[in-house]
């Protein structure tokens, strides 16, 4: 059996900024199946540039990679980067990246209804 890898294992270095954009906190793991993460976190106050996490508040931005590449096209990604999120919820997504099938669009079924729900209501809400 394998051992599950959660955000405990993520192991950051500094990305240095340009420009008006602050340094950054910076890790990436790849898993065994072939997904992976890319994890980042501004060393600023507030997440300011191209940064969706504040390391000093807890917040994290999680890009999906499959092959070592980002990967928009999976359940987690839903299309784009999960932004300003924390700990526990990195180590969800890394939980349910694991399960994924080493072949690309081909996912197990998992119950994140409940953890999506509200995520859900609001985009259908700002559809309607």
């Amino acid at each position: 059996m394998r051992e599950i890898k959660t955000f405990d294992d993520l192991e950051f270095s500094v990305r240095p900024g340009a420009g008006m954009q602050p340094d950054s906190m910076h890790a990436t793991l790849n898993f065994s199946n072939g997904w992976g993460v890319s994890v980042v976190s501004s060393t600023g106050s507030g997440g300011i540039g191209d940064v969706y996490g504040c390391f000093a508040k807890g917040t994290y931005e999680l890009a999906v990679t499959f092959g070592g590449h980002i990967h928009y096209v999976n359940p987690v990604a839903r299309g784009d980067i999960r932004a300003w999120i924390s700990k526990e919820d990195v180590t969800f997504f890394m939980v349910a990246i694991q399960s994924f099938n080493r072949a690309q669009g081909t996912y197990p079924v998992l119950s994140w209804k409940k953890h999506w729900d509200r995520d859900y209501q609001l985009a259908h809400s700002i559809e309607d």
